[in-house]
């Protein structure tokens, strides 16, 4: 599993972390084999899924669809 995180929230709650701390996740199948073979692409690819998830109005209409990730938990 990776995690690639963004959007301003994690990081504006970084500058006075708690344990608690959590973000939203939107989980995005990969294949593994692709990361290897080309990040770049690899990350290219993971940017078109995730704007046609945002797009999709049908499946995600707010934030709080989403399910929480603690952000303690995320390497790195």
């Amino acid at each position: 599993m990776r995690f690639w995180v963004f959007g301003h929230s994690p990081f504006e709650k970084a500058l006075a972390p708690y344990p608690g701390m959590t973000g939203k996740a939107l989980l995005l199948p990969v294949v593994a084999k692709a990361w290897q073979d080309s990040p770049e692409t690899a990350i290219e690819a993971l940017d078109q899924a995730l704007a046609r998830r945002i797009a999709d109005e049908e499946r995600l209409r707010s934030p709080r669809q989403l399910p929480p990730l603690p952000l303690a938990g995320v390497p790195g």
